[in-house]
């Protein structure tokens, strides 16, 4: 035979521990999500604001920062009205200020409306060996995501310059 409980006793119970369940699941998600965006140290974020151009060492924890921000998310670019998702090897392009540090630096902070970006600048792969050509990947120093990305040539006109607005997803 079963013991008859107090009228309502079982339900408060089950009701305490479904929503201790509840707090502890949403402080959990809170952190999941909290680290994904505090992921970067706070002295680097607030270095990335300040004007002064940052040394190879800072230069490198960008570099890093940025790559791991960026990494396992869908990359699209928008040019003009056309808009795409990046595959693996135009990815690989995009983003490649990130993993070939030769020749990169620093150019500053820029300005567009309300954001404020650290420009990166390197050198990129040329249609002719005779003719330079350079990348310029525009952070977001809040966010510490790729946010533009730009491709000319040393001579105006003489090819195909580029300009991608880059949106990062989850």
């Amino acid at each position: 035979m079963t013991r008859p409980t107090p009228s309502g006793g079982g339900a408060r119970i089950a009701g305490r521990r479904s929503r201790r369940t509840l707090l502890a699941l949403a402080v959990t998600i809170a952190a999941a999500c909290a680290s994904k965006e505090d992921a970067v140290p706070p002295a680097l974020r607030a270095r990335l604001k300040n004007e002064a151009r940052l040394r190879d060492q800072e230069l490198e924890e960008v570099r890093q920062a940025v790559g791991k921000r960026i990494a396992g998310r869908t990359v699209r670019v928008t040019e003009g009205s056309d808009r795409r998702t990046l595959d693996e090897s135009q990815r690989a392009m995009l983003f490649e200020i990130l993993s070939l540090p030769a020749g990169v630096f620093d150019e500053g902070i820029r300005r567009d409306g309300a954001a404020t970006f650290r420009v990166l600048n390197g050198p990129a792969r040329s249609d002719n060996t005779e003719v330079e050509t350079f990348q310029r990947l525009w952070v977001d120093v809040d966010s510490l995501l790729p946010r533009r990305y730009e491709l000319a040539y040393a001579f105006p006109g003489y090819g195909q310059d580029r300009r991608y607005e880059i949106t990062v997803e989850p």
